[in-house]
């Protein structure tokens, strides 16, 4: 029995399904092979699915795959769970760690702990190579002379309308059926307080921070 073509069509099969409740992404190809983590070689399945999935995956490459497939057999003390029983015990668990039921839920982390994990921030940082590791990550998707010229053009065509109570930022042919539906050119700032300006604030020093700390004044970064 080829189980290369059963997985093939495992996953054809589920490429566009709508994943309701809890879900695991799959790499179709997987990373100890060679896969990507680019959106191609994701996939959004069930628990269970996901169990199939790299059962296929085990009969199909025998060792390479034992790793991954053994894990998910030794969730529990019993030697094997199964696909309906690694999924119950994977809901369990996610139930276990959401909402009120999550250990720090409702709480605020201790004023130490909190310098701790700065303090270990700051070491990791200062480990040779790091710094530069990240510089090179944020100089590579830093954006071109061209994409600044798209992103400027596209900008200037977009037009302020508002409702009296919000602002908006929309394209002209957006602008005309909205101003056919009660809103009016122009802006409205009366949610300018101090409590908004103290926010845009610390947003701003955020955003400059994490620049300097990419060692360069490009574009700010999403914080």
């Amino acid at each position: 029995m080829s189980y290369i073509g059963r997985y093939e069509r495992f996953i054809a099969s589920l490429k566009h399904q709508d994943v309701n409740g809890a879900f695991e992404m799959h790499h179709i190809v997987p990373r100890s092979m060679g896969g990507s983590d680019d959106k191609n070689n994701l996939i959004k399945l069930t628990p269970r699915q996901h169990y199939i999935a790299h059962w296929m995956l085990w009969k199909i490459h025998k060792g390479k795959m034992a790793h991954a497939f053994f894990f998910m057999n030794n969730l529990s003390k019993s030697k094997r769970i199964g696909s309906k029983g690694y999924e119950k015990l994977r809901l369990d668990a996610l139930q276990s760690l959401s909402g009120e039921n999550a250990v720090w839920y409702g709480k605020k982390f201790p004023e130490q702990m909190r310098k701790n994990q700065s303090k270990a921030r700051e070491r990791y940082l200062k480990k040779d190579g790091v710094l530069d590791s990240i510089r090179k990550q944020f100089a590579s998707v830093r954006p071109s002379a061209e994409d600044y010229r798209k992103s400027s053009k596209t900008m200037s065509e977009l037009i302020w309308i508002n409702d009296g109570v919000r602002s908006y930022r929309v394209k002209p042919d957006v602008a005309k059926t909205k101003l056919e539906n009660g809103f009016v050119y122009g802006r409205v700032k009366n949610y300018i307080n101090e409590s908004y300006k103290a926010m845009r604030k610390e947003i701003a020093n955020k955003q400059w921070s994490a620049v300097k700390l990419a060692g360069h004044t490009g574009n700010l970064i999403k914080v």
